[in-house]
């Protein structure tokens, strides 16, 4: 059986690097796969990574960043045009769209807070750099706007400690899977799993912050029922005027 080519994840190794050099290991019309990536691809609610490539003086701007169908351990990165065939075979320095994704970081993780407030499970989520969502199986609750955000600052400022790693599949815990339409993120045989402890434990692939003190004051700037059971709570920045990311 021939070895399939994969994508080293650097994001999972350090969510803060900002800058790699990887090689072109194959080319799709406007599509592009590197041996190592800092870009992280959609899924689990948050959007690809977005950034630049060089490549011996060439650039190219990365729209956006998605795992292969196929074969999920390949980070394809789609880029601004059709990349010349004599990229392939050559080192790529990558740049990260930092702003935009450390903005996605703090989001993912208050997330992760929010469900530590809301014992019920999660329906999905959408992570935005200005504004997210949750959606909840919450039939009744007595929650309020107000009451989201002064908990959730309050989560926030306690300067809880946030720590990624990997467990088997055979020792994910039920409680580690949060969302009750969708199974635990997995590659290979291991699950990655995010952990705030005191507050949440859930498998997860995103990126995150080190410390919730990193986060941003935040606002609970609605809840709606979508259903019958499932309620949407979204979370903007505090003291700005959002705009979907």
């Amino acid at each position: 059986m021939d070895t399939v080519i994969a994508t080293t994840p650097l994001f999972d190794i350090d969510a803060y690097r900002k800058n790699a050099d990887a090689r072109v290991l194959a080319l799709d019309a406007q599509t592009m796969l590197l041996s190592a990536g800092v870009f992280y691809p959609v899924g689990g609610g948050q959007p690809g990574d977005t950034g630049a490539l060089d490549i011996q003086g060439q650039s190219y701007q990365v729209l956006g960043t998605y795992r292969g169908q196929e074969h999920p351990d390949q980070i394809w990165l789609q880029l601004d045009r059709e990349p010349e065939k004599t990229c392939l075979g050559k080192v790529a320095s990558m740049s990260l769209d930092w702003d935009r994704r450390y903005r996605h970081m703090q989001m993912h993780t208050c997330l992760h807070l929010l469900c530590g407030l809301i014992d019920a499970p999660v329906m999905g989520c959408s992570i935005g750099a200005n504004i997210s969502r949750i959606d909840f199986d919450l039939p009744t609750s007595g929650i309020t706007s107000a009451g989201v955000t002064e908990a959730l600052n309050q989560l926030i400022q306690q300067n809880h400690s946030v720590r990624a790693f990997a467990v088997s599949q055979e020792s994910v815990s039920v409680g580690a899977a949060r969302s009750s339409v969708v199974r635990p993120p997995s590659f290979g045989d291991s699950v990655r799993v995010i952990e705030i402890p005191g507050v949440d434990r859930q498998a997860c692939v995103g990126t995150h912050v080190r410390n919730t003190g990193e986060i941003a004051p935040v606002v609970c700037s609605q809840i709606r029922q979508v259903s019958t059971t499932n309620r949407r709570l979204e979370i903007t920045w505090a003291g700005q005027c959002a705009e979907v990311a």
